[in-house]
C-alpha cells in the first residue's frame, strides 16, 4: 500500500547544536563590531556638539568682539591682608553663550549681578542641556559642589561633557593663564597667534572621575560628593568650567584614562578625545601625541616650537 504523505525531515541533536554553536559564533563576532560602529556614531554626535558650541561661541565673538571670559568674579583681599579670593558671581562662558546657542530663555532667566549658587538662580544652574552632554556618557544629574567653609547643603550644579581651554597650568605662578579662557578676561581672536587652527578653545571632560559645568565658578569650591577633589586639583575652582594640559593633569596613560587629574581634559571614547579648535574646526586628538604638542595646543600666544618627531 502506498503512503499518501511524503516522509517528513528532521534536525537530529548533533545538527542542532552545530547550528546553535555557529550562531553563538557569529554573535560573538558581530556584537563587538556592533558595539565599535555605535560608538564611532556617538564620537561623531560628540564632535557635533563641539562644533555647535564653537559657532556659537564665534557668534559671540561676532556680537561682542571678543570671546566670553572663562568666567567672571570679583577678586577681594582677605580679611588679613595676606592675598586675594574669589567672591563670584562666577558666571561662565557656558552662560554667557547661551542666546548664541538657541537658549536665550534660559540666558534672560539670568541675574549676573548675583552668584550662581543664589537660590533665585536654581532654574538656570541646573538646566541639563543635551548640546553640553557626550553621548558616550549619558549622564544628566546635577554635580553637587558646595565652597570648602560650607557647611550647608550643597550646590548642585548642571553636567557638562565639556569644558574651556584654560591653558596648561592651572594656577601659574604669576596669576595669569595662558589659555584662551581666564577669570575676568574676554579674549579677541587676534591675540590668537599661534594660529586659530592650532589652539584648542574647547575639550572634553569625561564625568567618570570628576564633574564639570557649563554654567560658572562656585569659589572655593570643592566636589560635594568626592573627597579626592581638594587633593588631586587643590580645590581650584576654575577646574569646574575649564581644562588644563600641564603633565601634572594627566595621565602618563592617555586623555581616556580614569587616572587623570580632575583639572585635564579626557575622554569617554577609546583612543583619545575630542577638542574644538579656536577656528571652529574639530579633531579628535589621539591619546599618543607627544606631550609637548600636547601643550602647544593649548596656549594661544606660546610661540612654540615643536619638531616633527613629536608627533
Amino acid at each position: 500500500m502506498r503512503r499518501s504523505e511524503a516522509a517528513r525531515g528532521a534536525f537530529t541533536v548533533v545538527e542542532m547544536m552545530i547550528v546553535v554553536g555557529v550562531l553563538a559564533v557569529l554573535m560573538a563576532l558581530l556584537l563587538p563590531a556592533v558595539q565599535r560602529a555605535r560608538e564611532v556614531a556617538r564620537r561623531a554626535q560628540c564632535a557635533g556638539h563641539l562644533k555647535q558650541l564653537a559657532l556659537g561661541l564665534h557668534n559671540y565673538h561676532m556680537a561682542w568682539g571678543a570671546f566670553p571670559p572663562g568666567y567672571f568674579s570679583e577678586a577681594r583681599t582677605t580679611p588679613d591682608g595676606s592675598g586675594t579670593f574669589e567672591a563670584g558671581p562666577g558666571w561662565a562662558w557656558g552662560t554667557l553663550a547661551l542666546p548664541f546657542v538657541e537658549q536665550s530663555h534660559l540666558y534672560n532667566a539670568c541675574n549676573f549681578h548675583r552668584p550662581i549658587a543664589a537660590p533665585e538662580s536654581w532654574t538656570v544652574r541646573t538646566a541639563a542641556l543635551p548640546l553640553l552632554l557626550c553621548p558616550s556618557e549619558g549622564r544628566t544629574a546635577p554635580a553637587s559642589f558646595h565652597a570648602k567653609s560650607a557647611v550647608g547643603i550643597p550646590t548642585d550644579l548642571a553636567p557638562s561633557s565639556y569644558v574651556g581651554c584654560g591653558g596648561t597650568v592651572v594656577d601659574p605662578p604669576d596669576g595669569i593663564r595662558d589659555g584662551v579662557f581666564d577669570r575676568d578676561v574676554a579674549r579677541p581672536l587676534r591675540d590668537v597667534t599661534d594660529g586659530t587652527g592650532n589652539t584648542f578653545l574647547l575639550g572634553e571632560r569625561s564625568r567618570a572621575l570628576a564633574d564639570a559645568t557649563w554654567v560658572g565658578v562656585v569659589p572655593g569650591a570643592v566636589h560635594a560628593t568626592d573627597p579626592a577633589w581638594p587633593v588631586r586639583s587643590s580645590g581650584h575652582a576654575c577646574a569646574m568650567v575649564l581644562g588644563f594640559t600641564d603633565p601634572s593633569h594627566r595621565s602618563p596613560r592617555g586623555l581616556n584614562s580614569m587616572q587623570a587629574d580632575h583639572a585635564a581634559f579626557r575622554g569617554p571614547h577609546p583612543g583619545g578625545a575630542n577638542f574644538a579648535m579656536v577656528d571652529g574646526s574639530v579633531r579628535f586628538q589621539k591619546d599618543s601625541m607627544a606631550p609637548p604638542v600636547y601643550g602647544s595646543h593649548a596656549t594661544y600666544r606660546g610661540g612654540e616650537v615643536v619638531s616633527c618627531d613629536c608627533y
